[in-house]
């Protein structure tokens, strides 16, 4: 994101709208939420009797701060699996108590 251009010649309520404009500006440029990728349509498998990993690729080219869960086909429960990512820059891993397809987005 381009970096806010502040302008000198301005009244006081123009100056102060110019702040909240560019601490608004700063928030966006820097929340770790907004830079994520959104992963759709993915099934999370879970058979009869065991837990299974679902390894799930993304694309920041960094290690994920987080994920969301923005869609279920059902009321299962996804979670981050207890098996160590030594992969955090290109793969997610999750378990879940039921199988589902989920989309999420990853940050």
């Amino acid at each position: 994101m381009a970096k806010f251009s502040s302008q000198s010649q301005l009244g006081e309520d123009s100056r102060s709208l110019q702040r909240e404009v560019e601490d608004f500006a700063d928030f966006v440029s820097t929340c770790p939420l907004l830079d994520g990728q959104l992963i759709e349509d993915v099934t999370v498998t879970k058979p009869p009797g065991s837990f299974e990993d679902t390894v799930i690729g993304h694309s920041l080219g960094r290690d994920y701060q987080g994920y969301l869960i923005v869609r279920k086909s059902s009321a299962a429960a996804v979670f981050e699996s207890q098996t160590i990512n030594a992969k955090k820059s290109s793969t997610i891993i999750l378990s879940t108590n039921v199988s589902c397809k989920v989309s999420i987005w990853i940050f």
